[in-house]
């Protein structure tokens, strides 16, 4: 197993935990049987995914069911709502901006997040933040701009153009 999917199977079992109440423990050593914690079933649903630097795994609340997973680089996932008899579920890039995120190698910036409109099920709108290379510096040491965009999907995938919302000039890559 990568670390990246270890790093995100360990998160969401933590998070999973985070809400319920109870757990029956196995003891090292016994073959355990899939978990069940206060009547849920822990499941590896997508085993042979791996990601490049997943930030952030999230949902549009829009019944769809879809997982979305961002990857620091600049790509945000989609992966269908998972159902125990589909099995080689691949995601499909949803949107990627890597174009726009490069250049921030060795600092913690690139794709930073995104959520979804509450309503995002009709109007079909997210919102995306990332750290890129400042095109167009009027100050030398403004190397960095921190952006937040707003974009629309046909619900499958984002529409490629999006519109600019903030852009805060910065001296260092650092979010």
């Amino acid at each position: 197993m990568s670390q990246r999917l270890l790093l995100a199977a360990s998160t969401a079992l933590l998070l999973a935990l985070a809400f319920v109440a109870s757990a029956d423990l196995i003891p090292t050593g016994e073959a355990a049987p899939p978990p069940e914690m206060g009547g849920l079933t822990v499941d590896d649903a997508w085993p042979d995914l791996t990601f490049s630097e997943p930030i952030l795994v999230t949902h549009a609340k829009d019944g769809s069911g879809n997982v979305y997973v961002l990857e620091r680089p600049g790509r945000i996932l989609r992966l269908p709502k998972w159902d125990r008899k589909t099995k080689g579920i691949k995601p499909t890039v949803f949107l990627d901006l890597r174009s726009k995120v490069t250049g921030v190698k060795g600092a913690p910036g690139g794709l930073l997040g995104a959520a979804f409109h509450p309503q995002y099920g009709t109007n079909r709108r997210f919102f995306v933040s990332y750290l890129a290379v400042n095109p167009r510096p009027r100050n030398p040491a403004n190397k960095f701009i921190f952006v937040v965009e707003e974009y629309k999907s046909d619900g499958n995938k984002a529409i490629p153009r999006g519109r600019a919302l903030l852009g805060i000039r910065k001296t260092t890559g650092l979010h």
